[in-house]
């Protein structure tokens, strides 16, 4: 991502707008979820979005905009767009303020971890969940645990048959309460 790039592009835009002040927020993430139930992995999603935030000052009128779109014309569009904004905000405004001087500044933020949770394997995470799943199957008694959605829909990467493999080499001393757990079983309490 070319962050500078496009804030300079969009502050610029602000200012040639009529924007006393501009400054752009540039934002690039990326999630991953995974979810158990009963010892069995259900989903595995990941995602990823970037977009910019932009703030501008008309007269004594704060304007802002944002957008996911980080093309040339679009990041141009949310610097006028955000000054647009700004403008009709002044309309209702008070008298202009002034603005201190200060230093261009530039920075980052990340959540502290040891790991990058992202680089560990989803099959290593999707281990741990279903160990922690039965874990606290076992913690509440549980007589039985009742695999679902197992072999039928493809939920993530891994072949079919592998969640319910992993569920019964992870349950150890509980495998005996695992019910149902291949296509056509039946079960009743």
């Amino acid at each position: 991502m070319r962050e500078f790039e496009i804030a300079e592009l969009a502050v610029q835009a602000a200012l040639d707008a009529g924007a006393r002040y501009a400054d752009v927020r540039v934002m690039d993430r990326g999630q991953e979820m995974l979810a158990a139930r009963n010892g069995e992995i259900e989903v595995v999603a990941r995602s990823a979005d970037s977009g910019i935030g932009v703030r501008a000052l008309v007269g004594s009128g704060w304007g802002f905009y944002a957008t996911a779109e980080l093309d040339d014309r679009a990041v141009r569009e949310a610097g006028a767009r955000a000054a647009e904004i700004a403008a009709a905000s002044a309309l209702v405004g008070r008298d202009e303020s002034a603005l201190l001087p200060a230093t261009a500044t530039s920075g980052s933020w990340a959540s502290e971890c040891r790991v990058d949770p992202l680089t560990v394997p989803t099959s290593q995470k999707g281990d741990l969940l279903v160990r922690a799943t039965l874990a606290m199957a076992d913690h509440v008694s549980a007589d039985h645990v009742l695999p679902m959605h197992h072999s039928t829909f493809k939920l993530s990467h891994e072949p079919m048959h592998e969640p319910i493999e992993r569920l019964m080499q992870a349950a150890g001393r509980l495998v005996d309460r695992i019910v149902a757990y291949e296509i056509g079983m039946t079960w009743s309490a």
